[in-house]
């Protein structure tokens, strides 16, 4: 457990730095681009996300899983991701053009130039993303987490450098993803070389076709848990003003960058779960609940600050996101007490589980959304993920007792652990914040 806390506090440490730069990113967006252009964003920045999910197929999340429990080594690991990940590339880069050759609304939400660049950040995006999250699989995380601050200030200062100095609007934001994305991969690669031991081998079929089809089990679930959070700002991106657009999508990324707290933990927990013959499924309800009580009280405070949030933040244009921030909240919390359950079966290789949650929360989001949306417009759309989050943890409750014996009351009964192991975690925060603040002072 010991250990345990101080890879969590080591973590979660670098993603409290790392959160406040994406804020401070967030905000220089909001403000530079306003309304209109922050709508363009959302909409080019989807484009690219979405095809990323659908051609990788989830063999990031396999590659991890395949060292996590030795099947692969470091090089196999890496090796077999970018097999797959040039495969998975080349094809939503075709498909990505393919589709800006036709008449589709969204296309229209912002220049050419935007979305060929999303393409661009196809391939970084995913290479960044495996390099990073391979040195936390390898329980490495000092570097993991020193490399995550290096990468968040970058991304802050290039959007800085890119939109407030050279005045680069929508095409600036999404160059200064690409560039802080290739950054990263030399980075990250160069520490798996020096650090453990990554050197260059081939992938084999017999490898790729493992990685394809542990990612085929996770597909649906992977592109659903990004279809739910993204489903409103997909759906406006055909019909509402990029003004809505930009409101919508900026409120539902603020929220969710709650989900800092439960990724903290699973970085943590992923390992130790792939690594037990049974998951830990204690552990993985003990964290949980600890997830629980840090992300409710903080979840409150940011529904009923909001305006002023809202206001310091990205100025008085964007107030009119506050009630769906508010009406967020709700679905984030339960959102983020759910998480570890899902990272519970991927690393005990029942990534279908997870896939069906997600496939039936969507459908409840698309179903709610068609009735609310005509009667309360964005609001409406809030409220439908809510519905979806509802929806996906019940069922990812009934499959974890199924699979672990424990039943619900058994995970979220609160114990005198619980809190020790809280106040161990927050007093190891501070203690590594304060030490930190006395070494610059």
């Amino acid at each position: 457990m010991a250990s345990g806390v101080r890879d969590f506090v080591m973590t979660f440490g670098a993603k409290i730095l790392i959160l406040a730069c994406t804020i401070g990113a967030q905000s220089c967006l909001a403000r530079m681009l306003h309304t209109e252009g922050r709508g363009s964003y959302a909409v080019a920045t989807l484009f690219g996300t979405m095809l990323n999910l659908i051609f990788l197929v989830g063999t990031d999340v396999a590659g991890r899983y395949f060292v996590a429990n030795r099947r692969f080594t470091v090089s196999e690991g890496v090796a077999h991701i970018l097999a797959c990940g040039l495969i998975g590339c080349a094809a939503a880069v075709g498909a990505g053009l393919v589709l800006m050759q036709l008449p589709l609304a969204f296309l229209e939400k912002a220049t050419p130039l935007c979305f060929y660049l999303a393409l661009a950040t196809i391939p970084v995006s995913v290479l960044s993303v495996a390099s990073l999250t391979m040195l936390a699989t390898l329980r490495d995380f000092g570097w993991y987490a020193g490399i995550g601050i290096a990468s968040a200030v970058s991304y802050l200062v290039l959007n800085v450098l890119f939109l407030w100095v050279f005045q680069w609007d929508v095409a600036g934001g999404m160059l200064a993803i690409i560039v802080n994305g290739a950054l990263t991969v030399v980075v990250g690669m160069a520490v798996l070389r020096r650090r453990h031991g990554l050197v260059a081998v081939w992938p084999t079929w017999k490898g790729i076709r493992e990685m394809f089809g542990y990612g085929i089990r996770y597909f649906a679930g992977r592109i659903s848990n990004q279809v739910n959070f993204q489903i409103g700002t997909m759906i406006l991106a055909f019909f509402a003003t990029k003004e809505e657009i930009g409101m919508f999508s900026l409120a539902a990324v603020m929220t969710n960058q709650i989900m800092t707290v439960p990724d903290s933990l699973g970085e943590v927990v992923m390992p130790r779960v792939a690594g037990d013959a049974q998951g830990r499924p204690e552990l993985v309800a003990q964290v949980s609940r600890m997830v629980s009580l840090v992300c409710g009280p903080l979840l409150l405070g940011l529904a009923v600050l909001a305006a002023p949030v809202t206001r310091i933040l990205f100025g008085s244009e964007y107030l009119p996101m506050v009630p769906i921030i508010q009406i967020l909240c709700v679905g984030f919390f339960l959102r983020s007490a759910c998480k570890m359950i899902e990272y519970y079966f991927l690393m005990t290789n029942h990534p279908g589980v997870s896939s069906t949650a997600t496939v039936l929360g969507i459908a409840a989001n698309l179903g709610l959304m068609w009735l609310l949306m005509p009667w309360i417009g964005l609001e409406g759309a809030a409220a439908a993920m809510v519905g979806s989050f509802v929806v996906s943890g019940i069922i990812l409750m009934i499959a974890f007792r199924r699979y672990s014996g424990m039943r619900p009351l058994e995970v979220w009964r609160y114990r005198r652990a619980d809190w020790a192991a809280l106040r161990e975690a927050l007093n190891g925060l501070r203690n590594r914040l304060g030490a930190r603040a006395a070494a610059k002072g």
